[in-house]
């Protein structure tokens, strides 16, 4: 009987958080984001999923910056 009850309290427990961090999403503000990189090819996802539209999707604004200027980073 315990482990009933016990399983009932963990299933009600993960329903309270999964609903607490789904109105925590709710409520969060689209934000920018402005990427400094070197150019290397491990990048090239970044800048496929700007020009497919990924970050728009998710309400990111993201900004890809080359820095070809060794001093600069």
């Amino acid at each position: 009987m315990t482990t009933i009850i016990s399983k009932f309290r963990r299933g009600a427990l993960a329903a309270g958080i999964a609903l607490s961090a789904l109105s925590v999403s709710l409520h969060a503000e689209a934000g920018s984001l402005k990427l400094g990189m070197t150019t290397w090819v491990g990048y090239g996802p970044l800048f496929l999923a700007r020009d497919m539209g990924y970050f728009k999707e998710g309400g990111l604004d993201v900004s890809l910056e080359i820095i070809e200027e060794a001093s600069m980073y």
